[in-house]
């Protein structure tokens, strides 16, 4: 199974009319986003064959995004399991019950990057997860996750950046 963790783009700050749900992604979060999965869809790897997204504002706008650019008819399913209070172990049933293929999870920290963690098996995630990141994880067996590649929103006019593990010698 290919195992897609995306964190939502960067948002609006939360403040006194803006409650934490409703956040929208930011002018800069959307192109950020735009350009992260234009690139993905460019690369040779299995495209999500369905989407789990956390109902907040700014996790389906970036999901929509990544779905304009990778193919608006594969499945969305909205999960509260994805919500930033949720527990990892909620999205190890979730993962378990998709079985094989590729799947992709949209959401938020510290939730994902916990799930990162717990299916890496290693004490922390590349860069904290930062906004708009995506961690691609092949799954051998339920729980056991090998990286295949970090990519990182574009902070500037180079576009962003797949970051790929050594290859073992």
């Amino acid at each position: 199974m290919r195992l897609y963790l995306m964190r939502h783009g960067e948002a609006v700050p939360p403040g006194p009319r803006v409650q934490d749900e409703d956040r929208p992604l930011t002018p800069e979060g959307r192109r950020r986003v735009r350009e992260l999965a234009r690139a993905w869809s460019r690369r040779d790897d299995p495209i999500p064959e369905v989407w789990v997204v956390s109902p907040l504002v700014r996790a389906v706008q970036t999901c929509e995004i990544c779905l304009a650019e990778m193919g608006p008819d594969t499945p969305v399913e909205i999960s509260r399991r994805l919500l930033p209070t949720g527990r990892v172990s909620f999205l190890l049933d979730l993962i378990e019950e998709r079985g094989e293929g590729a799947v992709a999870l949209v959401g938020h920290q510290p939730l994902l990057g916990g799930l990162g963690v717990f299916l890496l098996g290693w004490p922390s995630v590349p860069a904290e997860l930062e906004p708009g990141a995506v961690l691609a994880l092949d799954m051998e067996r339920p729980g056991e996750g090998t990286l295949v590649w970090h990519a990182i929103p574009a902070r500037d006019d180079r576009g962003p950046l797949f970051l790929e593990p050594p290859s073992p010698r």
